[in-house]
């Protein structure tokens, strides 16, 4: 973190750091107080000692631990960063407070290296976490299409069997359903694209300044075959079957 007014090292007692565009946003800067609540609803008045540049859409205030640690559910510090001083050798330094982790209740020592190796894993996590809960809807929505779309063409077994006899050929009718479902398909894309767009394009801006989303063209691109497989698999399949059958028959039925 890089101040651009103040010293986070003024971070003591009621104080706070605060990222440089929210405290412009509520008109504070050095030496003003605003008032905050915490985790377990306590208010607090802090006074500002340092401002900061933090990534767009990730603000973070930074408040001294004697202050918000009795405020948590453990009341204690989740992490606590150390620095080597000049000529210290950090895998000595790592190994030294492991040796003193041990012999206390609880914490343990890591390197730099095990930070984003943690992220990396908790990401991983809620990522899986996230796909049964996106998968579910998902699956339930693509049933109901592929019900709706076989008992529609189902229905319409009498229709091909009236144009059979008029010199319609079964490649004609494939490519007539085929037609039938190619706006389908994409009105459900625009109506779907139209829909995520309303929750992505915001939050995109809000944190890289961006309306495109990050992330490969290609996610879209598998989303959109997705979409479109399951209804052209309920279109023209039932339409083969359905041409399979005497078109006499099925016209005088």
């Amino acid at each position: 973190m890089t101040a651009t007014a103040g010293s986070p090292a003024e971070l003591r007692g009621d104080t706070v750091a605060l990222p440089r565009s929210p405290a412009r946003s509520i008109h504070r800067g050095l030496g003003d107080t605003i008032r905050l609540r915490l985790g377990d609803g306590a208010s607090v008045d802090v006074r500002v000692v340092a401002l900061f540049e933090s990534r767009p859409g990730y603000d973070t205030m930074l408040l001294p631990v004697s202050l918000l640690a009795p405020h948590t559910t453990d009341g204690l510090p989740a992490q606590i960063l150390v620095r080597a001083a000049e000529g210290t050798d950090p895998d000595r330094l790592v190994a030294s407070l492991g040796a003193w982790a041990k012999e206390q209740p609880g914490p343990r020592a890591a390197s730099r290296d095990a930070l984003p190796k943690t992220h990396a894993e908790e990401s991983k996590t809620q990522a899986w976490v996230n796909h049964p809960i996106i998968g579910m809807p998902t699956l339930y929505t693509a049933l109901s299409l592929v019900d709706s779309l076989i008992l529609a063409t189902r229905n319409r077994r009498r229709e091909f069997g009236l144009q059979r006899p008029s010199g319609a050929t079964r490649g004609r009718i494939m490519r007539m359903s085929a037609v039938e479902a190619t706006p389908t398909t994409l009105i459900g894309v625009i109506l779907g694209t139209a829909a995520a767009a309303a929750a992505v394009v915001p939050f995109s801006l809000s944190s890289t300044d961006s309306w495109l989303p990050m992330g490969s063209i290609r996610i879209y691109a598998v989303v959109v075959g997705t979409a479109a497989a399951p209804t052209f698999a309920a279109t023209l399949p039932p339409t083969w079957k359905g041409l399979r059958t005497n078109p006499v028959a099925v016209a005088q039925g």
